[in-house]
Protein backbone atom coordinates (compact mmCIF):
# COMPACT_ATOMS: atom_id res chain seq x y z
CA UNK A 1 0.00 0.00 0.00
CA UNK A 2 3.17 2.27 0.49
CA UNK A 3 4.56 1.57 -2.93
CA UNK A 4 0.96 2.06 -4.19
CA UNK A 5 -0.16 5.17 -2.55
CA UNK A 6 3.37 6.53 -3.90
CA UNK A 7 2.45 5.68 -7.71
CA UNK A 8 -0.83 6.88 -6.80
CA UNK A 9 0.67 10.63 -6.03
CA UNK A 10 2.99 11.01 -8.68
CA UNK A 11 0.79 10.02 -11.55
CA UNK A 12 -2.18 12.62 -10.11
CA UNK A 13 -1.67 15.71 -10.03
CA UNK A 14 -5.11 16.91 -9.50
CA UNK A 15 -4.51 15.11 -6.25
CA UNK A 16 -1.25 17.51 -5.01
CA UNK A 17 -3.79 20.92 -6.19
CA UNK A 18 -6.35 19.71 -4.07
CA UNK A 19 -3.67 19.42 -1.23
CA UNK A 20 -2.39 22.42 -1.76
CA UNK A 21 -5.60 23.78 -1.17
CA UNK A 22 -5.81 22.13 2.31
CA UNK A 23 -2.08 23.17 3.48
CA UNK A 24 -3.65 26.36 3.13
CA UNK A 25 -5.87 26.00 5.98
CA UNK A 26 -3.46 24.15 8.13
CA UNK A 27 -1.37 27.05 7.44
CA UNK A 28 -3.94 29.32 8.68
CA UNK A 29 -4.72 27.35 11.46
CA UNK A 30 -0.89 26.89 12.27
CA UNK A 31 -0.85 31.35 12.74
CA UNK A 32 -3.51 31.04 15.14
CA UNK A 33 -1.50 28.20 17.32
CA UNK A 34 1.63 30.65 17.14
CA UNK A 35 0.37 33.88 16.91
CA UNK A 36 -2.76 33.72 19.23
CA UNK A 37 -2.15 30.53 21.56
CA UNK A 38 1.06 30.57 22.17
CA UNK A 39 1.58 34.16 23.02
CA UNK A 40 -1.66 33.86 25.60
CA UNK A 41 0.10 30.48 27.02
CA UNK A 42 3.49 33.18 27.27
CA UNK A 43 1.78 35.59 28.99
CA UNK A 44 0.13 33.67 31.31
CA UNK A 45 3.68 32.66 31.97
CA UNK A 46 4.98 35.72 32.39
CA UNK A 47 2.45 36.78 35.26
CA UNK A 48 2.83 33.75 37.25
CA UNK A 49 6.77 34.63 37.51
CA UNK A 50 5.99 38.18 38.20
CA UNK A 51 3.79 37.35 40.85
CA UNK A 52 5.59 34.69 42.39
CA UNK A 53 8.36 36.68 41.98
CA UNK A 54 6.85 39.28 43.80
CA UNK A 55 4.63 37.25 46.86
CA UNK A 56 8.09 35.34 47.78
CA UNK A 57 10.34 39.13 47.48
CA UNK A 58 12.96 37.42 44.64
CA UNK A 59 15.38 39.17 43.62
CA UNK A 60 13.70 38.58 39.74
CA UNK A 61 12.64 41.88 39.72
CA UNK A 62 12.57 42.20 35.90
CA UNK A 63 9.36 40.65 35.18
CA UNK A 64 7.36 42.59 38.23
CA UNK A 65 9.04 45.72 37.12
CA UNK A 66 7.77 44.79 33.43
CA UNK A 67 3.74 44.14 34.40
CA UNK A 68 2.67 47.35 34.27
CA UNK A 69 4.49 48.14 30.88
CA UNK A 70 2.84 45.41 29.60
CA UNK A 71 -0.41 46.08 30.71
CA UNK A 72 -0.14 49.47 29.24
CA UNK A 73 0.90 47.70 25.74
CA UNK A 74 -2.15 45.35 25.30
CA UNK A 75 -5.03 48.05 26.51
CA UNK A 76 -2.96 50.67 24.25
CA UNK A 77 -3.28 48.15 21.43
CA UNK A 78 -6.43 46.37 22.38
CA UNK A 79 -8.71 47.52 19.19
CA UNK A 80 -5.78 46.66 16.95
CA UNK A 81 -5.18 43.14 18.35
CA UNK A 82 -8.98 42.32 18.55
CA UNK A 83 -9.47 43.52 14.48
CA UNK A 84 -6.49 41.04 13.87
CA UNK A 85 -7.67 37.98 15.87
CA UNK A 86 -10.92 38.44 13.92
CA UNK A 87 -9.13 39.00 10.72
CA UNK A 88 -7.08 35.85 10.80
CA UNK A 89 -10.33 34.18 11.98
CA UNK A 90 -12.39 35.34 9.41
CA UNK A 91 -9.44 34.09 7.18
CA UNK A 92 -9.32 30.57 8.40
CA UNK A 93 -12.98 30.07 8.74
CA UNK A 94 -13.33 31.16 4.73
CA UNK A 95 -10.53 28.97 3.90
CA UNK A 96 -12.00 25.93 5.77
CA UNK A 97 -14.69 25.68 3.38
CA UNK A 98 -12.57 25.17 0.71
CA UNK A 99 -10.59 22.67 2.66
CA UNK A 100 -13.57 20.22 3.71
CA UNK A 101 -14.36 20.29 -0.12
CA UNK A 102 -11.10 20.12 -0.82
CA UNK A 103 -11.01 16.66 2.04
CA UNK A 104 -13.82 14.93 0.43
CA UNK A 105 -12.83 15.80 -3.32
CA UNK A 106 -9.47 14.61 -2.72
CA UNK A 107 -11.25 10.75 -1.81
CA UNK A 108 -13.36 10.87 -5.07
CA UNK A 109 -10.25 11.36 -7.56
CA UNK A 110 -8.13 8.85 -5.59
CA UNK A 111 -10.65 6.46 -6.56
CA UNK A 112 -11.10 7.61 -10.24
CA UNK A 113 -7.32 7.55 -10.68
CA UNK A 114 -7.51 4.09 -9.32
CA UNK A 115 -10.43 3.10 -11.61
CA UNK A 116 -8.63 4.42 -14.45
CA UNK A 117 -10.31 7.90 -14.99
CA UNK A 118 -9.27 11.18 -15.31
CA UNK A 119 -8.76 13.28 -11.93
CA UNK A 120 -9.59 16.92 -12.06
CA UNK A 121 -9.23 19.56 -9.34
CA UNK A 122 -12.81 20.75 -10.63
CA UNK A 123 -14.07 17.61 -10.13
CA UNK A 124 -13.17 17.12 -6.91
CA UNK A 125 -14.21 20.19 -5.71
CA UNK A 126 -17.21 19.34 -7.33
CA UNK A 127 -18.03 16.21 -5.63
CA UNK A 128 -16.52 17.93 -2.25
CA UNK A 129 -19.40 21.04 -2.52
CA UNK A 130 -21.83 17.84 -3.59
CA UNK A 131 -21.64 16.32 0.04
CA UNK A 132 -19.94 19.16 1.82
CA UNK A 133 -22.61 19.43 4.94
CA UNK A 134 -22.39 15.69 5.28
CA UNK A 135 -18.28 15.83 5.37
CA UNK A 136 -18.28 18.82 7.60
CA UNK A 137 -20.69 16.98 10.29
CA UNK A 138 -18.47 13.96 10.17
CA UNK A 139 -15.52 16.43 10.62
CA UNK A 140 -16.56 18.13 13.35
CA UNK A 141 -16.98 14.77 15.30
CA UNK A 142 -13.31 14.52 15.28
CA UNK A 143 -13.18 17.97 16.30
CA UNK A 144 -14.78 18.36 18.73
CA UNK A 145 -12.76 17.80 21.80
CA UNK A 146 -10.68 20.32 20.31
CA UNK A 147 -13.18 22.89 19.93
CA UNK A 148 -14.18 22.04 23.50
CA UNK A 149 -10.71 22.69 24.74
CA UNK A 150 -10.12 25.46 22.72
CA UNK A 151 -12.91 27.43 24.02
CA UNK A 152 -12.26 26.30 27.57
CA UNK A 153 -8.77 28.29 27.14
CA UNK A 154 -10.35 30.92 25.48
CA UNK A 155 -12.55 31.28 28.53
CA UNK A 156 -10.25 30.83 31.29
CA UNK A 157 -8.25 33.65 29.05
CA UNK A 158 -10.99 35.76 28.95
CA UNK A 159 -11.86 35.98 32.52
CA UNK A 160 -8.88 35.79 34.17
CA UNK A 161 -6.51 37.78 31.89
CA UNK A 162 -8.00 39.77 29.32
CA UNK A 163 -11.38 41.35 31.62
CA UNK A 164 -8.41 42.27 34.62
CA UNK A 165 -6.24 43.62 31.50
CA UNK A 166 -8.83 45.79 30.51
CA UNK A 167 -9.88 47.27 33.94
CA UNK A 168 -6.13 48.11 34.56
CA UNK A 169 -6.31 44.94 37.24
CA UNK A 170 -3.70 42.43 37.70
CA UNK A 171 -4.83 39.06 36.75
CA UNK A 172 -5.42 36.93 39.79
CA UNK A 173 -2.18 35.00 39.66
CA UNK A 174 -3.49 31.69 42.07
CA UNK A 175 -6.32 31.32 39.13
CA UNK A 176 -3.97 31.39 36.23
CA UNK A 177 -1.64 28.97 37.91
CA UNK A 178 -4.50 26.42 39.08
CA UNK A 179 -5.13 26.92 35.20
CA UNK A 180 -2.04 25.69 34.10
CA UNK A 181 -2.63 22.83 36.03
CA UNK A 182 -5.54 21.53 34.79
CA UNK A 183 -4.67 22.99 31.39
CA UNK A 184 -1.82 19.92 31.16
CA UNK A 185 -4.08 17.57 32.14
CA UNK A 186 -7.02 18.05 29.90
CA UNK A 187 -4.78 18.55 27.19
CA UNK A 188 -3.67 14.82 27.38
CA UNK A 189 -6.73 14.00 27.87
CA UNK A 190 -7.82 15.58 24.78
CA UNK A 191 -5.08 14.17 22.68
CA UNK A 192 -5.77 10.05 23.83
CA UNK A 193 -9.63 10.73 22.77
CA UNK A 194 -9.07 12.68 19.51
CA UNK A 195 -7.05 9.19 18.01
CA UNK A 196 -10.04 6.75 17.66
CA UNK A 197 -11.88 9.56 16.81
CA UNK A 198 -9.61 10.86 13.72
CA UNK A 199 -9.38 7.19 12.87
CA UNK A 200 -13.08 6.16 12.70
CA UNK A 201 -13.81 9.83 10.77
CA UNK A 202 -11.13 8.79 8.55
CA UNK A 203 -13.21 5.49 7.40
CA UNK A 204 -16.28 7.49 7.59
CA UNK A 205 -15.42 10.04 5.10
CA UNK A 206 -15.01 7.53 2.87
CA UNK A 207 -18.52 6.19 3.09
CA UNK A 208 -19.70 9.98 2.53
CA UNK A 209 -17.35 10.69 -0.49
CA UNK A 210 -17.65 7.33 -2.27
CA UNK A 211 -20.92 6.18 -1.22
CA UNK A 212 -22.51 9.01 -0.59
CA UNK A 213 -23.89 8.22 3.02
CA UNK A 214 -24.76 10.75 5.60
CA UNK A 215 -22.56 11.37 8.31
CA UNK A 216 -24.25 9.53 10.74
CA UNK A 217 -24.49 6.29 9.34
CA UNK A 218 -21.32 7.00 7.74
CA UNK A 219 -19.58 6.92 11.55
CA UNK A 220 -21.81 3.85 12.37
CA UNK A 221 -20.47 2.25 9.43
CA UNK A 222 -17.23 3.12 10.18
CA UNK A 223 -17.88 1.98 13.59
CA UNK A 224 -18.49 -1.47 12.48
CA UNK A 225 -15.34 -1.48 9.91
CA UNK A 226 -13.14 -0.53 12.39
CA UNK A 227 -14.46 -2.58 14.94
CA UNK A 228 -14.42 -5.93 12.44
CA UNK A 229 -10.80 -5.18 11.56
CA UNK A 230 -9.61 -3.39 14.66
CA UNK A 231 -5.32 -4.81 14.05
CA UNK A 232 -5.46 -3.76 10.34
CA UNK A 233 -6.73 -0.22 11.73
CA UNK A 234 -4.56 -0.31 14.82
CA UNK A 235 -1.60 -0.85 12.52
CA UNK A 236 -2.67 1.23 9.60
CA UNK A 237 -2.53 4.55 11.85
CA UNK A 238 0.73 3.08 13.52
CA UNK A 239 2.24 3.09 9.61
CA UNK A 240 1.04 6.61 9.47
CA UNK A 241 2.25 7.73 12.59
CA UNK A 242 5.59 6.29 12.05
CA UNK A 243 6.18 7.85 8.54
CA UNK A 244 5.12 11.14 9.69
CA UNK A 245 7.54 11.26 12.80
CA UNK A 246 10.00 9.72 9.38
CA UNK A 247 9.11 12.82 7.28
CA UNK A 248 9.02 15.42 10.12
CA UNK A 249 12.58 14.31 11.14
CA UNK A 250 13.63 14.75 7.71
CA UNK A 251 12.10 18.16 7.55
CA UNK A 252 13.39 19.53 10.73
CA UNK A 253 16.83 18.59 9.34
CA UNK A 254 16.26 20.46 6.27
CA UNK A 255 15.36 23.43 7.90
CA UNK A 256 17.98 22.92 10.77
CA UNK A 257 20.54 23.10 7.94
CA UNK A 258 18.79 25.79 6.26
CA UNK A 259 18.70 28.32 9.25
CA UNK A 260 22.40 27.34 9.67
CA UNK A 261 23.38 28.45 6.06
CA UNK A 262 20.93 31.78 6.47
CA UNK A 263 22.59 32.44 10.49
CA UNK A 264 26.35 32.09 9.13
CA UNK A 265 25.52 34.56 6.25
CA UNK A 266 23.55 36.56 8.09
CA UNK A 267 26.49 37.14 10.84
CA UNK A 268 29.02 37.65 8.10
CA UNK A 269 26.76 40.43 6.85
CA UNK A 270 26.13 42.12 10.57
CA UNK A 271 29.70 41.87 10.65
CA UNK A 272 30.93 43.30 7.90
CA UNK A 273 28.31 46.34 8.19
CA UNK A 274 28.74 46.20 12.27
CA UNK A 275 24.30 46.70 11.70
CA UNK A 276 21.83 44.90 10.51
CA UNK A 277 21.74 46.37 7.16
CA UNK A 278 19.31 45.81 4.23
CA UNK A 279 21.70 43.08 2.87
CA UNK A 280 20.73 41.33 6.19
CA UNK A 281 16.97 41.95 6.42
CA UNK A 282 16.84 40.68 2.54
CA UNK A 283 18.65 37.15 3.58
CA UNK A 284 16.41 37.14 6.62
CA UNK A 285 13.01 37.85 4.45
CA UNK A 286 14.56 35.15 1.96
CA UNK A 287 15.52 32.43 4.55
CA UNK A 288 11.72 32.95 5.72
CA UNK A 289 10.63 32.48 2.11
CA UNK A 290 12.59 29.34 1.83
CA UNK A 291 11.47 27.70 4.67
CA UNK A 292 7.67 28.54 4.22
CA UNK A 293 7.86 26.81 0.42
CA UNK A 294 9.81 23.75 2.45
CA UNK A 295 7.36 23.51 5.17
CA UNK A 296 4.39 23.99 2.51
CA UNK A 297 5.40 21.05 0.28
CA UNK A 298 5.94 19.37 3.18
CA UNK A 299 1.95 19.46 4.51
CA UNK A 300 0.93 18.83 0.74
CA UNK A 301 2.65 16.31 0.43
CA UNK A 302 1.78 14.44 3.70
CA UNK A 303 -1.92 15.54 3.42
CA UNK A 304 -2.29 13.83 -0.09
CA UNK A 305 -0.19 10.41 1.30
CA UNK A 306 -2.19 10.61 4.12
CA UNK A 307 -5.52 10.65 2.06
CA UNK A 308 -4.64 8.37 -0.83
CA UNK A 309 -3.45 5.82 1.61
CA UNK A 310 -6.38 6.09 4.30
CA UNK A 311 -8.61 5.63 1.00
CA UNK A 312 -6.48 2.19 -0.66
CA UNK A 313 -7.13 0.97 3.04
CA UNK A 314 -11.06 1.47 2.94
CA UNK A 315 -11.00 -0.09 -0.68
CA UNK A 316 -8.96 -2.94 0.52
CA UNK A 317 -11.42 -3.74 3.35
CA UNK A 318 -14.89 -3.07 2.12
CA UNK A 319 -13.87 -5.28 -1.18
CA UNK A 320 -13.58 -2.43 -3.57
CA UNK A 321 -9.91 -2.21 -4.50
CA UNK A 322 -9.59 -2.70 -7.94
CA UNK A 323 -6.67 -3.04 -10.89
CA UNK A 324 -5.24 0.60 -11.61
CA UNK A 325 -5.95 1.31 -15.39
CA UNK A 326 -4.14 4.36 -16.78
CA UNK A 327 -4.87 5.57 -20.07
CA UNK A 328 -1.75 4.95 -21.68
CA UNK A 329 -1.95 0.98 -21.34
CA UNK A 330 -5.38 0.49 -22.15
CA UNK A 331 -4.70 -1.18 -25.68
CA UNK A 332 -2.10 -3.31 -24.25
CA UNK A 333 -4.28 -4.65 -21.37
CA UNK A 334 -7.17 -5.04 -23.81
CA UNK A 335 -4.69 -7.45 -26.45
CA UNK A 336 -3.48 -8.71 -22.99
CA UNK A 337 -7.45 -9.81 -22.56
CA UNK A 338 -7.78 -11.29 -26.20
CA UNK A 339 -4.43 -13.33 -25.72
CA UNK A 340 -5.88 -14.91 -22.82
CA UNK A 341 -9.01 -15.52 -24.32
CA UNK A 342 -7.44 -17.06 -27.63
CA UNK A 343 -5.74 -19.71 -25.58
CA UNK A 344 -8.79 -20.65 -23.68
Amino acid sequence: MLRESWRIMRRTPALWGLGAISALQLGAYTLIIMGLIVPMTLLTQVLVTAGSAAASGGTNAGFTAALPTVIAWIQRWTPEIVAGILAIILGWAALGVFDVAATAGAITQTSAALEGRDATVAAGMRDGFGVWWRTIGLLAVAALPSLVYLLAIALFTLFTISIPLSMGQAPNLAAITGGNAINSVLSSVVGIIGIPLAVLVNLGLRFVAVEGQEWRSAFSSAWKLAGGRLADVALLYLLQAGVGLAAALVLSIVIGVLAAIAGVILALLVAAAHTFSGAAMFVTLLASLVAAVVLFAYSVAIIVWASVLWTLFWRRLTGRERPVVQPGYRSAVAASFAQQGEAL
